[in-house]
């Protein structure tokens, strides 16, 4: 299960929030799928789940353990939940 509670994320402190105040929940062995137009914090949700980001406020579990960054824990997780996140190049 992947918990979610009162997510806020920024980039900068001078920024607006990407995600502000955002709470889910993901039962164990359900599929989600993360849609929504360019620009509107996809990836940077992903990146947040998966412990590649810090919130400003809130924060995630996956079955009850803290994902904040941890560079250990996420060789482990890494190994179990692949994840690829679009990277635009110019």
């Amino acid at each position: 299960m992947i918990a979610i509670e009162n997510l806020t994320f920024s980039y900068t402190s001078s920024a607006p929030y990407l995600i502000e105040d955002m709470s889910m929940v993901i039962p164990k062995g359900q599929f989600v799928s993360i849609i929504g137009e360019n620009g509107s914090a996809k990836s940077t949700l992903i990146k947040l789940i998966v412990g590649l980001l810090n919130p400003i406020k809130g924060k995630i579990t996956l079955n009850e353990k803290s994902m904040a960054y941890v560079p250990q824990r996420m060789e482990s997780f890494n190994k179990e939940f692949p994840i690829t996140v679009e990277e635009v190049y110019k």
